[in-house]
């Protein structure tokens, strides 16, 4: 039969023993008259130390203690000013890190005005007629009057490819998933 250690009977007696070596370390004492033994010398131990608290504990003026660690506190915080006073200023960032900055700023900028989509539309100076292309089809204005010629549904604006140029011609491209039939429209102003 294995015994727990003295530390696990001691921390039993005083009941600071965990729960799961608690049950252990009781199911054990349930069994074994040499453990109880030593659990009681435990116990009594305890009971004479409190016993004796008073005498071996003198008493103290908690609010006189409390009033010297704050006057500590104090002490320690001026004389830490003292050995290194706090800076009130803070230094201005360098040009080289100014620069920095600035081209990092200017590329994501760019890289940002590069990359959104643009309503894709051409008006030709001549004719006054706009081609747009949309998520629809292309659509072509004159004024009033305007003509759209829609692609098949697609599942997403995004299964369309839509192109547009600077002489006026639009354009969309669709496949169809299910039967791969590829649909292309062009559509040219002058």
């Amino acid at each position: 039969m294995k015994h727990p250690g003295e530390a696990e009977l001691a921390l039993f007696a005083g009941g600071d023993l965990g729960v799961p070596a608690r049950w252990s370390v009781g199911i054990h004492v349930a069994r074994c008259e040499r453990c109880r033994d030593e659990i009681a010398a435990y116990g009594s131990g305890t009971d004479w130390l409190r016993g004796r608290a008073d005498e071996m504990i003198p008493s103290l003026n908690w609010g006189s203690l409390a009033a010297e660690m704050k006057a500590n506190i104090r002490l320690g915080f001026d004389a830490g000013e003292v050995v290194s006073p706090v800076a009130s200023k803070r230094e201005p960032i360098g040009w080289r890190a100014a620069a920095a900055l600035a081209a990092v700023t200017v590329v994501v900028v760019s890289g940002w005005y590069m990359y959104v989509p643009r309503y894709l539309s051409r008006t030709t100076a001549d004719s006054g007629i706009v081609v747009a292309v949309r998520s629809e089809g292309v659509e072509l204005k004159d004024g009033r009057n305007s003509m759209m010629l829609l692609h098949p549904v697609a599942k997403q604006a995004s299964d369309v490819a839509v192109t547009m140029d600077a002489e006026g011609t639009a354009g969309a491209r669709y496949v169809d998933e299910q039967s791969g039939q590829v649909t292309i429209n062009n559509v040219y102003a002058e």
